[in-house]
């Protein structure tokens, strides 16, 4: 997740990623991400999983 994370950052548009672990189940965790507007995330393949990025995989539901 770590390596996913870095790459999400470097995308031009990112404005950065915080995460938030839940202390009580650290399977829990919640990934804030910050993006200059809403066309700058969806090229990148965060939102589509278009394989640019792992981070799909990890997600229980949709980004957005």
């Amino acid at each position: 997740m770590h390596a996913i994370l870095s790459d999400t950052r470097a995308f031009e548009g990112c404005l950065g990623v915080d995460v938030l672990i839940d202390v009580a189940d650290p399977t829990h965790i919640v990934a804030i991400e910050k993006w200059a507007s809403e066309s700058a995330m969806r090229p990148t393949g965060v939102a589509a999983g278009d394989g640019k990025t792992n981070l799909a995989s990890f997600l229980a539901s949709p980004p957005y």
